[in-house]
């Protein structure tokens, strides 16, 4: 276990790496820096638990091992890559996970469980792996394009900010919907399928742009 539980706790693991098989864990203003490090949550013996008081910055950040990683109901920035390839990881509550580089899983063998919250895609070209979201929004840096790597499905609302292209790439990954799609940027669906599944009624909203980039296959 990594735990701070002090107001003068400073971390420092620039350009590390680091594994973690137990828990992580913050009760107090701690100071991070993370600069180039990845964190590795591994635990395969006993659940893990990320917890952290306020929000944090990470690098890069992955999970592996059989046991289900949780995080506390606090906002995260990941400015690399969140890998979730073969694991299982749950999200806390209705807070953003803000992510500058790829959502990550390889083959679509991880799993993730993503409550109430939502996944801000913030940074340029961007890559989004086989997962279930609450929210998904893809902003970021302007006239960039993210790019499904896997098929896709949305417990809630899909949002494409102004000035960014959602495409589901050459392989046409599917989306499925259970809210609101609010378009007001591109979309490209090349033959993938976009799929509203919610019990109640979706509103659709269509992007800016013409033809095919605001519209479905």
């Amino acid at each position: 276990n990594i735990n701070f539980t002090t107001n003068q706790a400073a971390f420092d693991a620039t350009n590390r790496t680091i594994s973690i098989g137990g828990n992580w864990g913050n009760t107090a203003t701690t100071t991070y820096t993370l600069t180039g490090s990845t964190i590795i949550f591994n635990g395969s013996t006993n659940p893990q638990t990320i917890t952290n008081t306020s929000a944090i910055t990470f690098n890069n950040i992955s999970f592996s091992g059989s046991q289900t990683k949780t995080f506390s109901n606090n906002a995260i920035t990941v400015n690399g890559n969140f890998d979730i390839t073969g694991a299982n990881v749950t999200w806390g509550g209705a807070t953003t996970i803000t992510l500058n580089g790829n959502w990550l899983n390889t083959g679509g063998t991880g799993v993730f469980n993503p409550s109430t919250g939502t996944v801000l895609l913030n940074g340029g070209a961007q890559q989004i792996g086989a997962s279930t979201f609450y929210n998904l929004t893809c902003g970021g840096t302007a006239s960039t394009t993210k790019t499904l790597t896997g098929n896709i499905s949305l417990n809630n609302a899909m949002v494409i900010n102004a000035n960014i292209t959602l495409d589901v790439s050459a392989s046409n990954y599917s989306i499925d919907v259970t809210g609101n799609w609010t378009n007001n940027g591109a979309f490209t669906p090349r033959n993938g399928t976009v799929s509203f599944i919610g019990a109640s009624t979706s509103a659709i909203t269509s992007g800016t742009g013409s033809g095919p980039a605001t519209g479905f296959n």
